[in-house]
């Protein structure tokens, strides 16, 4: 196995059993009302973070390994700019937002985070961005450290959190906002610096624009989906089982070494086959990922899967243990979500994210007609029936799409 590959996997590992037990930590923190609001104000931030994977995140790592030797550094530097610049903007919208939504919605109480959640939003991405240039420039040393100083830090802080009993919401958001900020002063120390012209500017932000519009389409779907779905759990559930999905979303974290290792290593190495061997090596290599993260990913599915209310218990006591079976049926959504992986790595190489815009688009006006009733017929079962709906439609569609493009 190669180096970066080894480093990308531990890294991803240490990433994901941090999440999974920050999550732990904020739920047991929190208690089950307040943990459910924390995760309506975290829905916000990935919404603005989802948007990043579509206009930078993306781009980055398919595009950045295309390009020479003499333009490389100029290229990350003029993603950083893009970067700063969305990063920013989002942050204003999130103020604003909460600002907004106080006024007309005086009951949810949301003003008193708009400011730390705007500043968590910012540096957040940031440091997603750097870790994610330094697995497309292949110094996975440097993203391992980056992320230690992030996440090891945010974890830090909030057991100190849990051992002085600070519970509330805003001392979270702290923790995560100034962990991120330290990890973005230390990774900016590093990046590579390098002035550009006009030319190349607008070159790079066309390019990213006609490979990024489809993506931002498509984000913009998968959140209102996201965010509907959270809605009519809420409504017709309550706000606790917003906190039972989160929750049972966080013990699946072993799936996200996976799918999340993925994401930072394949979209590269992909580039790099199909640069050097054409359709042939990008297919050869997306055949070895599905089948190798299959195996895995069916490990994992059974190990979570028989034994739900053991781990819900074991992680969050007995307040959670009640809800095995939300877990069981969310280990096969994340099952059918794996699939969705290598073919969209491979409709992105070839930058063909049209289709990824009309899967979901078929996929977000099936599940916008059952979701309601499927909830209301059968709780957080009935959401999650639509959501495995949801992401084997995609899966279907995407598959013989790549497929007829790997014939050309």
């Amino acid at each position: 196995m190669p180096s970066h590959l080894n480093w990308t996997l531990i890294d991803q590992a240490m990433v994901s059993l941090v999440n999974f037990l920050t999550g732990v930590l904020v739920a047991r923190l929190l208690g089950l009302d307040a943990f459910g609001f924390f995760a309506l104000l975290w829905t916000i931030l990935f919404f603005f973070s989802g948007l990043q994977i579509a206009f930078i995140l993306s781009p980055l790592l398919s595009l950045g390994t295309q390009q020479t030797p003499e333009q490389a550094d100029s290229y990350y530097s003029i993603v950083l700019i893009q970067q700063l610049i969305f990063a920013g903007l989002s942050s204003v919208f999130i103020l604003l937002g909460l600002y907004l939504s106080d006024i007309f919605f005086p009951t949810w109480h949301t003003a008193p985070y708009a400011l730390l959640l705007a500043l968590t939003s910012f540096t957040y991405q940031l440091q997603d961005f750097i870790r994610r240039y330094f697995f497309t420039t292949g110094n996975t040393h440097s993203a391992f450290t980056n992320d230690v100083i992030s996440y090891l830090g945010q974890l830090a802080g909030l057991l100190g959190l849990f051992y002085w009993q600070i519970i509330s919401i805003s001392a979270v958001l702290w923790v995560t906002m100034l962990s991120s900020l330290f990890a973005v002063g230390v990774g900016l120390c590093q990046f590579r610096w390098r002035a550009w012209n006009k030319t190349f500017f607008y070159q790079i932000t066309q390019r990213h624009w006609q490979y990024a519009r489809w993506l931002f389409a498509s984000v913009l779907l998968e959140r209102l989906h996201d965010a509907i779905m959270k809605a009519v759990i809420t409504a017709v559930l309550g706000v606790q089982a917003v906190g039972v999905f989160r929750a049972c979303q966080n013990v699946i974290g072993m799936s996200h070494v996976l799918l999340l290792a993925l994401e930072n290593f394949a979209p590269p190495q992909a580039g790099r086959e199909y640069l050097q061997h054409g359709i042939v090596g990008l297919r050869r290599y997306l055949s070895r990922i599905t089948f190798n993260g299959g195996v895995v990913m069916a490990g994992i599915a059974l190990l979570l899967g028989c034994f739900p209310t053991t781990w819900l218990y074991l992680f969050y006591g007995d307040e959670f243990s009640d809800y095995g079976y939300v877990l069981t049926s969310y280990v096969v959504v994340y099952f059918i979500v794996f699939f969705l992986s290598p073919v969209k790595i491979g409709l992105r190489v070839l930058e063909k994210t049209r289709p990824l815009f009309h899967a979901l688009l078929w996929a977000v006006l099936i599940s916008l007609v059952v979701i309601y009733p499927f909830t209301v017929w059968f709780g957080l079962q009935g959401t999650l029936l639509q959501l495995m709906l949801f992401n084997l439609i995609q899966v279907v569609y995407l598959f013989w799409v790549l497929r007829l493009q790997l014939r050309h």
